[in-house]
């Protein structure tokens, strides 16, 4: 007479934990430095929202001073822009919100032959200004003309 088991040996079991332990090992690694590094990354687009809002006050400021210097050619609103700019940077109460950098170029367009370059001058009466500006180590950079 011969016996059939059914069941599983310890010795099954003891090889299904191992294998169960390693992979959780494994995902732990793998998905639990992102969990971390996500509130970095979460910090980062919030700087980043936050630049954008500031440009784009910065951008109404200039759409208004544009306005009301319009066939006005002696009106140098860049000029003022740019003095406004840079007089808010690291200021708390900033007419345009927080940012704790600036820095601003000026361009003329320059030709030859038949292509154009960006050529940097320090007059006031470019046409060109670039505006850069910070806010948590991250910079954003517009172009304004007149």
């Amino acid at each position: 007479m011969k016996r059939e088991e059914s069941g599983i040996t310890l010795l099954e079991i003891i090889v299904c934990l191992l294998i169960a332990a390693i992979v959780g090992t494994l995902l732990v690694q793998i998905t639990g430095r992102p969990l971390f590094i996500s509130a970095e990354n979460v910090g980062a687009v919030q700087s980043g929202s936050h630049l954008s809002q500031v440009m784009e006050t910065i951008t109404s400021d200039y759409r208004r001073r544009a306005v009301n210097n319009l066939g006005n050619e002696s009106a140098n609103f860049l000029l003022d822009l740019k003095t406004a700019i840079e007089a808010n940077a690291g200021k708390e109460d900033s007419i345009y919100g927080a940012y704790d950098y600036a820095a601003t170029r000026y361009y003329e367009v320059e030709r030859s032959g038949g292509d154009f370059a960006l050529k940097e001058t320090s007059s006031t009466d470019a046409r060109i200004l670039e505006v850069t500006i910070g806010f948590r180590g991250q910079r954003l950079t517009t172009l304004f003309t007149r």
